[in-house]
């Protein structure tokens, strides 16, 4: 039997170099064919270890009696390396394949096929987390109300409140069914200008018991809810009633936040304020994946019913991702979510969008049973 050859520091550089190669050849691929760039800022941290382990390679070879201690290190670096880019192939792979983040080994084809075999013979046999009438959670939704659908109607039909300027050339509006509601998309001139709007429609789902998600990338989301708590009117039912209803998705901070702690903290007073908030992960898969997120924590808090209630879905400025990632990217997402929120039913999902392009505001438009456009002549107050 040929002996293993001994741990030399040029072989410790051919494979750290091979390494490299592939992983350059890789993320070219992935970010010049998928359109998928902002993937390309996670191999750094690959580069980094990499380049370490060659120091103490070329260490060993430099320095005389510390060779197999250095060769130690430099082994142990490379090894960190080759199951790093394992995890970052493997993240990859999921987000492009599910579009969402990896959750361990649950996103694996086997484990969803199971699931899928599982949640069959549960709803043959009865053993499947039920409602009261014998369907699970997620495909047994709760209907608008027709009291519901009348005030979103007259919400989008008169954006503004009286006192309120209009000038020439004011909102345009367009139901395209008046018997389907299910979306709507608003483009909007300037960040915040559909506060007043977005808070209409929250307080007529939260009033009825309802939930929200409200989801952005362009701001905070303490600046909509702080809004939300200072001027909306919800009748008889105190904050803290509503508040409980209210789940944000934080996709701001993880992208533009860098390291400025006052997003922190402001994240912090909206647990002062009772509302749920949940950070994203970066990428669109990784808002993705919170906004699934949050579905599953109303699912928790509804449970006790048993009943899949309506809510409302806001999702701000996601084309603000572009800039990051790609605005592919941004119509894979588009035309995933909206679509599919309205085969679930029950959701009525809201894509407002500020300074967006034509071409991608043609786009959510087109998938919108309601569309809203406020550039053009309309000031808020």
């Amino acid at each position: 039997m040929t002996p293993f050859p001994p741990l030399s520091a040029w072989t410790l550089l051919t494979v750290t170099a091979a390494l490299l190669a592939f992983l350059v050849s890789v993320y070219a691929l992935v970010g010049r064919e998928r359109k998928s760039p902002y993937l390309i800022n996670s191999v750094f941290s690959v580069f980094i270890i990499c380049l370490t382990g060659v120091l103490f390679d070329l260490a060993a070879i430099a320095i005389t009696g510390h060779q197999e201690t250095l060769l130690r290190i430099g082994l142990f670096c490379l090894s960190l390396a080759l199951v790093l880019s394992l995890w970052k192939m493997y993240t990859i792979w999921i987000r492009l394949k599910y579009f969402a983040d990896p959750g361990g080994w649950r996103r694996l084809g086997a484990p969803v096929f199971m699931r899928r075999i599982r949640r069959f013979f549960g709803r043959q046999f009865g053993r499947s987390k039920a409602t009261p009438k014998g369907q699970p959670y997620e495909f047994h939704p709760v209907p608008l109300t027709a009291g519901l659908q009348a005030q979103v109607r007259e919400i989008i039909q008169h954006p503004l409140r009286a006192g309120e300027d209009e000038t020439e050339g004011g909102p345009i509006h367009e139901l395209r069914d008046s018997q389907s509601l299910h979306s709507l998309a608003i483009a909007l001139r300037h960040q915040g200008q559909a506060n007043e709007i977005l808070s209409r429609l929250a307080v007529a789902f939260l009033v009825e018991g309802n939930y929200v998600q409200y989801l952005t990338a362009s701001r905070h989301p303490f600046e909509f809810i702080e809004y939300l708590k200072a001027k909306a009117p919800f009748g008889e039912k105190s904050w803290e009633e509503v508040a409980s209803h209210i789940i944000v998705i934080d996709a701001f901070t993880p992208h533009f936040g860098f390291s400025d702690s006052i997003h922190d903290k402001k994240s912090r007073q909206l647990h002062e304020f009772c509302v749920v908030c949940l950070p994203s992960q970066e990428t669109y898969a990784g808002i993705h994946t919170a906004a699934s997120r949050a579905f599953n924590q109303i699912k928790d808090l509804a449970r006790p019913s048993g009943l899949r209630v309506p809510a409302l879905l806001i999702y701000e400025d996601c084309f603000a991702l572009s800039d990051l990632e790609s605005v592919e990217q941004y119509r894979i997402f588009a035309r995933h979510v909206m679509p599919s929120e309205r085969m679930w039913d029950s959701m009525f999902t809201v894509f407002a969008e500020t300074a967006q392009p034509d071409p991608e505001w043609d786009l959510i438009s087109s998938y919108a049973d309601m569309t809203l456009d406020l550039r053009t002549g309309v000031t808020s107050k």
